[in-house]
């Protein structure tokens, strides 16, 4: 998949060589929250699960061959967190709840294809994971684990839309929601990583994989690296200028 779709992200680029390429460069954050979509969590009265803040810190690379289609680069920190009561548990107080929180942060790559049109814009493509830290905090067994739960590469498709909120040709201001989720297995391949987050649990039936869907919202500051060519081929709109 991630083949065809730099094909055809360097097909959008490269269509227009006619035509002159300008660049911009930027910075981005983003927060929001998410959901684990096993459907055992959601289904069994056992668990309850508990929406906590992911976010992320990006640098980004605009390359625009038109007003209209631009291929995007990011490079960025993202941390990420979700929080799960549990009940039922052995040896436990059936009536008592007890929380487990997952977090992992690592670095990402996007390559992201953009289309805009007037002050909005629709993107999508793929995102690759690097983890370099991760922490499953659980308060029934009251330890805490550092390692080989999570899958150290996980990748992501996500799919956003946003606008150009102010601004001037040379500078502008963008905000967007942005869908992720992910496309592989979160779980490392280790007897903690194919049990979490039910290790508590001498139940086999319980997770076979486990993958999450996030929305956050986008925030973006761009300078374009190609004022003078812009200003005689055409404008991009902002809602507010400068």
């Amino acid at each position: 998949m991630l083949k065809y779709y730099f094909s055809f992200l360097v097909f959008i680029l490269f269509a227009q060589l006619h035509s002159q390429v300008w660049f911009d460069i930027g910075v981005n954050g983003a927060f929001g929250s998410g959901f684990l979509t096993d459907p055992k969590i959601y289904s069994d009265n056992r668990f309850n699960f508990s929406p906590q803040i992911n976010n992320s810190f990006a640098l980004k690379i605009g390359v625009n061959p038109s007003e209209i289609h631009s291929g995007v680069i990011e490079l960025s920190i993202s941390n990420r967190c979700y929080g799960i009561n549990q009940a039922s548990l052995p040896a436990a107080d059936p009536n008592a709840q007890f929380f487990e929180k997952i977090k992992f942060s690592g670095f990402q790559a996007a390559l992201l294809y953009r289309k805009t049109q007037d002050a909005s814009f629709l993107e999508f493509g793929p995102i690759w994971s690097k983890i370099t830290s991760q922490e499953l905090k659980d308060d029934y067994s009251k330890t805490t684990i550092n390692s080989s739960f999570i899958h150290d590469q996980n990748i992501k498709l996500v799919a956003g839309i946003g606008g150009f909120i102010m601004g001037t040709e040379r500078v502008s201001f963008v905000a967007g929601i942005r869908f992720l989720y992910d496309l592989t297995d979160l779980r490392a391949k280790t007897a903690i990583g194919q049990t979490f987050p039910f290790q508590n649990y001498n139940d086999a039936s319980l997770s076979k994989s486990q993958r999450a869907f996030d929305i956050q919202l986008n925030f973006e500051l761009n300078v374009s690296l190609g004022f003078i060519y812009r200003k005689s081929y055409g404008k991009r709109n902002v809602v507010f200028k400068w």
